[in-house]
């Protein structure tokens, strides 16, 4: 004879993957996105809910925690292992605008939501506009102006000037734009309002 009760517990809950918490170089939020300029690292938890069977509160172990690049066809998933119940994966090293997907499942065979993960990365350097992308106009001078240079991008004039740069780039757009000059004494500064960010260019 057994000395107590006989208690049968039955997991039938399933696992919950945590919101990743997402880094690496040159985190922006970007129009409500999260940009970065190269591979993303994540790292999340697992909860792994309980049953309560009378006074015994009772889960199976966590078996595998997967994640996938959904973008890539041929990848059918990864397999994470972890030994603090933490877990991390690194993205792909690449432009990138696209989704990670991450799951779980338990010892009992329940299977976890998918937790789905934008994942933005933007690698490709911003380029000058097609056409006319460098504008140079005479200000504050109603006589013509001595010419005593020139530069790669037009003339340069002895008096005031105003340069308009427009630049693209196709993924997380512009931030800013800067412009050098030969002398480092003479720091252009950009007009206040000028800058228009209008898209991707």
């Amino acid at each position: 004879d057994l000395p107590g009760d006989l208690v049968i517990a039955f997991d039938k809950k399933s696992p919950t993957v945590q919101t990743p918490s997402l880094d690496g170089p040159n985190k922006e939020t970007i129009n409500g996105s999260l940009w970065f300029s190269d591979a993303v690292s994540l790292s999340f938890g697992i909860d792994n809910v309980k049953e309560s069977v009378g006074q015994i509160n009772y889960s199976s172990e966590i078996a595998n925690v997967y994640y996938r690049n959904m973008a890539d066809p041929d990848d059918k998933g990864t397999k994470l292992e972890s030994k603090t119940g933490v877990y991390s994966f690194k993205t792909i090293d690449d432009d990138f605008q696209g989704q990670y997907k991450i799951w779980a499942e338990d010892k009992a065979g329940n299977v976890s939501a998918e937790q789905i993960v934008p994942i933005h990365i933007d690698k490709t350097k911003p380029t000058l506009a097609p056409g006319q992308a460098v504008a140079i106009e005479k200000i504050n001078d109603s006589i013509v102006a001595e010419i005593i240079s020139f530069l790669t991008f037009g003339t340069f004039y002895n008096k005031g000037f105003k340069v308009t740069v427009k630049v693209s780039d196709e993924a997380s757009g512009i931030k800013g734009i800067s412009l050098l000059t030969s002398d480092e004494k003479v720091v252009p500064k950009l007009v206040e309002g000028s800058f228009i960010n209008n898209g991707l260019t």
